[in-house]
């Protein structure tokens, strides 16, 4: 009878333990490091947030150039060679890779496009399909930020408000047992390098953001996969989408 009452015991302390543990708040996080291009706010990039989130995702993937060594300075390229309009990250991916817009670009006349030359064709050697991943069914939003975080790539969000569009880069999550509650991000428009956190919850069929982002919800997640050969990839050029029907521009 003693020993029967240790069992039960033990069976009764692992099944609290586990619902413990399933109440405990827990995060994850893709990456060791995080990337923040902030726009200078100049009246040359306010609606390039896009362009920033597409370039810190560039420079975290080692797709950046000797000349283009970090996120501000990409960004500063894609501004340089764009008009002061909305669009997605997809968009600057592409152009960055082989300096020509995605099949069926600009969407409208309110689409940035290219108005200087002589940028873009960075990596002509690499087929941008084989690195970019986009998804735009609002309900799943969340988990394939888990999917891509969780499969090493940089992950980016496009969250719209009426009829404001915004880019946000997201570099982690956090969550209670199977219950997506906040996700951690960078922001273009917050005028500081900084990682932030924002509550999500799901809305129907749209994943709505808390906090500053109120009002917001999640309309589409695009990511890029990180440089295979980052250093033989670099020195070897140095030697020589889904698409959404919404561009995105800072948020009101």
């Amino acid at each position: 009878m003693g020993k029967l009452y240790k069992i039960i015991v033990i069976i009764i302390f692992c099944i609290g333990i586990l619902g413990i543990t399933d109440s405990v708040f827990a995060s994850y996080f893709g990456y060791s490091t995080w990337y923040d291009a902030d726009k200078n706010w100049d009246g040359q990039d306010t609606y390039m947030c896009w362009a920033a989130a597409a370039s810190n995702i560039l420079a975290w993937g080692s797709w950046g150039m000797s000349q283009f060594d970090n996120e501000d300075k990409i960004f500063t390229n894609l501004v340089d060679h764009w008009t002061n309009q909305g669009s997605l990250m997809h968009v600057g991916w592409n152009w960055w890779f082989n300096g020509e817009y995605p099949s069926g670009y600009p969407y409208d006349s309110d689409w940035s496009t290219v108005d200087v030359s002589g940028g873009g064709n960075y990596w002509p050697g690499y087929n941008v399909s084989d690195y970019y991943h986009g998804y735009w069914a609002e309900a799943n939003a969340m988990s394939k930020v888990d999917e891509y975080l969780h499969a090493g790539y940089g992950t980016t969000l496009a969250v719209y408000a009426g009829g404001s569009g915004h880019a946000l880069t997201v570099w982690g999550y956090e969550y209670l047992g199977s219950d997506y509650q906040g996700v951690y991000v960078t922001d273009s428009d917050d005028h500081a390098s900084q990682l932030a956190y924002y509550p999500v919850s799901l809305v129907g069929s749209e994943w709505g953001l808390g906090g500053a982002y109120s009002g917001w919800h999640i309309g589409g997640v695009e990511a890029f996969a990180v440089n295979p050969e980052p250093v033989s990839s670099l020195l070897f050029l140095l030697g020589g989408g889904l698409l959404a029907a919404r561009r995105l521009r800072k948020k009101k």
